[in-house]
């Protein structure tokens, strides 16, 4: 058994995966975080640091997103409901806009 303390490195974990696991294993992180402000000031601010980051407007299921690819091999989505934004990653475009997919898909669920 290992302590809390013990670096995931030593217990056979990489501490970050290579780009290319994303792309040979299909794997994909989606993760989810409240700005704290309302959803008016987030788009306002997402959509003026869109440009500046490098991120391309997309449109998944008329959803506003924006991609950029990140390296060969990984690919970031983001888009925002309200005051809740959403970032996928994953090994493909595609990939990442089947995550954004999911959530406006379950966003249109709850409404």
């Amino acid at each position: 058994m290992h302590s809390p303390s013990t670096p995931a490195i030593s217990r056979g974990c990489r501490a970050s995966p290579r780009p290319e696991a994303f792309r040979e294993a299909g794997l994909g992180i989606i993760a989810v975080g409240n700005a704290g402000v309302g959803g008016l000031m987030l788009g306002w601010t997402l959509d003026s640091f869109a440009g500046k980051a490098g991120l391309e407007a997309a449109a998944v299921e008329g959803q506003r997103a924006y991609h950029r690819p990140i390296e060969p091999g990984l690919h970031l989505m983001v888009t925002r409901f309200g005051a809740t934004m959403y970032f996928a990653l994953a090994g493909s475009r595609e990939h990442a806009e089947a995550f954004v997919k999911a959530v406006v898909d379950s966003q249109a669920a709850r409404q």
